[in-house]
């Protein structure tokens, strides 16, 4: 069963609970979590460690977000290029599948900065999302739809 949906945009995140109707709107999106970082910024630990404060920021705006403790959904493209370029291409990933991911790009990153196009700047920012909202919001699983 799926327990809440969302959406991380250019501009702005949404959340949605189908059992209870409820939604959440942040103005903030992959613009914010990219913030200062482009295609030609040579990556680095430190640059990781701020899209991950940036997307706990998101996360932590709005305080009706309650933790899901259960399955997650998304129909965005995003997601669906995170799981081709991180997660094996899978339709379904698990907290532990995301983080041993998660993990190997983090090692990859401490030893030789990453240069990135645009595009694959985006899907990065969208896995550090992925990863810290399954840490914060207790998601068992997230489906790509």
């Amino acid at each position: 069963m799926i327990n809440a949906e969302f959406s991380l945009l250019r501009e702005s995140t949404h959340f949605f609970w189908p059992e209870s109707g409820k939604k959440i709107d942040i103005a903030r999106g992959l613009d914010y979590i990219l913030s200062g970082i482009t295609a030609q910024t040579s990556l680095t630990a430190w640059h990781l460690e701020m899209m991950i404060y940036r997307t706990e920021e998101i996360i932590e705006s709005d305080s009706t977000i309650t933790p899901i403790h259960g399955e997650a959904s998304s129909r965005d493209p995003l997601l669906k290029a995170v799981c081709t370029g991180y997660l094996d291409d899978a339709s379904l990933a698990t907290p532990e599948h995301i983080e041993e991911a998660f993990n190997k790009l983090a090692d990859d990153i401490s030893y030789h900065p990453l240069s990135l196009s645009e595009e694959a700047l985006q899907v990065l920012a969208g896995f550090v999302f992925v990863r810290e909202i399954t840490h914060h919001l207790g998601i068992t699983a997230i489906h790509s739809t």
